[in-house]
């Protein structure tokens, strides 16, 4: 077992587009790197259709989703979210 966490933190722009043309790119990347965290800004899509842009996400990362309130402050609706790697401790 190691000690390490690896976290990646992006701003994937508008949540990879209105219908998700460049989410799939982000994933793949994603995907090679295994991150145990998932910091991404910018979640503007992804609680639509019952959140189902995150929870594909979190099937492809093997992750779990969070997504932040969007700022009432601002006007584009933005949400940050968070996926974290859940793992059993003996």
């Amino acid at each position: 077992m190691t000690n390490t966490i690896t976290v990646a933190v992006w701003n994937v722009e508008a949540d990879g587009g209105r219908n998700g043309e460049h989410r799939d790119l982000v994933l793949d990347i994603l995907s090679e790197h295994l991150p145990d965290i998932f910091l991404q800004q910018e979640a503007k899509f992804s609680r639509e259709r019952g959140c189902a842009r995150m929870h594909a996400a979190e099937e492809r990362l093997g992750l779990r989703g969070f997504l932040s309130t969007p700022n009432p402050h601002a006007d584009a609706g933005i949400a940050s979210a968070v996926y974290v790697r859940q793992r059993r401790h003996p």
